[in-house]
């Protein structure tokens, strides 16, 4: 019985691991702070990391060596309270088939970052509400990564990933933060979603997949 249950759990565990679609490091920099061993920075940065891993973006099944490695580099530059700004860089790569190499697949430099947060407060992404800016702006960056990989396996595989991704667009743009709205510049989220949807990036997607 205790071997039977063993099994089971072990089971469990697996299917776990493999709905899991991302391999991120999560750094934290908050050096132009001037206070950057506050405990706040520490455990955002912890908090991140269990988010961004452990949480089931697809119902696609991932085994371990499948996990998309990925870096998210948050660079804090001020903050007040439960205010925050900065940048977040996002790089992702895929390894080179037949090599040890890796091959860059998403570099991004966000720029219009800021967001507010409590030490220790629960991390969590609905799709269909805008709750908090921190997590629709990594939630948008995951789904492009995920969906730029999904690219790399078959043409243009990642238009279902492009399309949450500007699901979080539409309903971030209800807040009052940047990045969201096509009034908001070249580098935003917005245009880099709008235009990757668009037939501007289809020889972009086939070079991916080719």
């Amino acid at each position: 019985m205790r071997r039977i249950l063993f099994l089971i759990t072990l089971l469990v565990s697996t299917l776990a691991v493999q709905a899991q679609e991302l391999n991120a490091t999560v750094t934290i920099d908050a050096v132009q702070t001037g206070q950057p061993n506050l405990q706040v920075f520490r455990t955002l940065e912890e908090q991140l990391t269990e988010f961004i891993n452990n949480t089931s973006w697809t119902n696609k099944e991932y085994k371990n060596q499948e996990r998309i490695d990925c870096n998210f580099t948050l660079i804090i530059q001020s903050f007040e309270s439960t205010s925050f700004t900065g940048n977040l860089q996002v790089q992702s790569s895929r390894p080179i088939y037949g090599s040890i190499y890796d091959s860059p697949v998403y570099n991004y430099n966000d720029r219009q970052f800021s967001f507010d947060y409590i030490e220790f407060q629960p991390l969590v992404f609905n799709i269909n509400n805008f709750d908090s800016n921190l997590i629709s702006v990594i939630a948008y960056h995951i789904y492009t990564v995920i969906g730029l990989d999904a690219d790399t396996f078959r043409l243009n595989g990642g238009s279902e990933y492009f399309a949450i991704a500007k699901q979080i667009v539409n309903t971030a743009a209800s807040g009052n933060f940047k990045g969201w709205k096509a009034t908001d510049g070249t580098q935003s989220r917005y245009r880099f979603n709008d235009a990757i949807l668009s037939n501007v990036y289809k020889e972009y997607h086939d070079a991916l997949y080719t």
